[in-house]
């Protein structure tokens, strides 16, 4: 009877099938003692005159080489523990996304190989996965939007190029160059908000003044709601008239800067000088030793998430704005910014990014209006336009 070694070593070749040449052979027992019948390619039809020379080639005895060592049979599962301990962001909020998205790749390919998933044959059984996905939360009726599909594909990426570098995938082309979503998704361009709607939102006696407040410096200044969670008076340099973020407050604990560019100063309005004095003046004000400029009762920061869940979203679906939330105030504030005519490279650094092409995501997008101004820059040349129209006339 071969021993579990003798039956990995001596894998066999066969193919060519899809235009390349195969080695099978059985994995290691899994967790419930059941073997399961692999299959990893040795090489393209190209590479190798015949079967016999795939058989015997350098490729071919590197793959079972890695079979007697394990490193073929490493499951995806456990390519994702050592990810997770080894790599995962340094952020909370990055980390959290990535532990979701990771999550939802567990569930599906957990058993499965890792060399296995990353041949291209693959490639539409992810494609399907991808675009199958729905909510982990509830039910799971609810489909996963377009952008969050982004975010499971990117991080599937992430754990193939960190299994690449640890050995597992030989590949010199990362697997999800050949996974694409479907066809006519596209994520949509947040809803950037009108004059009339913020200074509805912010004069608005119902909620409680500390959101008021909290939105005007997301409209004054374009931060990050948890930038502005995170604000202490000595983040404000009164006699520069500059403010600097040193940190930000997600889900209740304190973060580093999203960047390096997100801690550089930036210049603030006079007038958010005068509503945060006349804010610290107000009996809602909640003076902490730490200095925090948006206090609860508790001492401690406002929750965004839950004062976006409880306050922001019901205003906005009252008054017909699609997910109103506080990014919403700094893709207006972006908007503005870009209609002002202000040049893209003060609105890069006033956004604080890293780079312009993360810059041109925000906001809603050039407006017609601006796209026909431009064109009216042609008047000038017309007269000659009219002369090639009279040189080059449809018979």
């Amino acid at each position: 009877m071969e021993t579990r070694r003798q039956t990995e070593q001596y894998g066999y070749v066969t193919g060519p099938r899809n235009g390349s040449y195969y080695l099978r052979y059985w994995s290691a027992p899994d967790a419930g003692g059941t073997r399961h019948r692999r299959a990893v390619e040795v090489g393209t039809k190209g590479q190798f005159a015949n079967i016999d020379a795939a058989k015997f080639s350098v490729e071919a005895a590197e793959l079972r080489r890695k079979i007697n060592a394990g490193i073929l049979s490493c499951t995806v599962g456990q390519v994702i523990a050592t990810f997770e301990r080894d790599a995962l962001p340094a952020r909370l909020n990055s980390r959290a996304t990535a532990l979701s998205c990771l999550e939802h790749i567990k569930a599906q390919w957990s058993e499965m190989p890792i060399a296995e998933l990353a041949s291209p044959t693959h490639a539409q059984q992810l494609v399907g996965w991808l675009n199958g996905l729905r909510s982990r939360r509830g039910n799971g009726a609810a489909p996963l939007s377009i952008e969050a599909k982004m975010r499971v594909k990117a991080q599937m990426s992430s754990i193939f190029t960190f299994a690449m570098t640890q050995g597992y995938i030989s590949s010199a082309i990362p697997p999800m160059a050949f996974v694409h979503l479907g066809k006519g998704e596209t994520p949509t361009r947040r809803q950037t908000l009108t004059i009339d709607q913020i200074n509805a939102f912010l004069s608005d006696e119902s909620l409680p003044g500390c959101i008021r407040v909290m939105g005007r410096v997301a409209w004054l200044t374009g931060l990050r709601c948890s930038e502005i969670a995170g604000l202490r008076k000595e983040d404000f340099d009164l006699d520069k008239g500059i403010l600097a973020v040193h940190r930000r407050i997600w889900h209740h604990s304190v973060d580093s800067p999203k960047s390096k560019k997100s801690g550089e100063p930036i210049p603030y309005p006079e007038e958010l000088y005068e509503i945060l004095s006349a804010w610290m003046r107000s009996p809602e004000f909640n003076d902490t030793d730490e200095g925090w400029m948006f206090a609860a009762p508790g001492g401690w920061p406002w929750s965004i998430q839950s004062a976006q869940q409880r306050y922001l979203r019901p205003w906005g679906d009252a008054h017909g704005i699609v997910k109103f939330g506080w990014h919403s105030f700094r893709h207006s504030y972006k908007q503005y910014l870009e209609d002002s005519g202000v040049s893209p490279e003060v609105v890069q650094r006033l956004m604080r990014h890293s780079s312009y092409r993360v810059t041109e995501g925000y906001g809603s997008g050039v407006k017609l209006e601006r796209l026909r101004a431009a064109q009216d820059v042609i008047s000038e040349a017309r007269p000659q336009l009219e002369v090639m129209k009279k040189r080059r006339q449809w018979a």
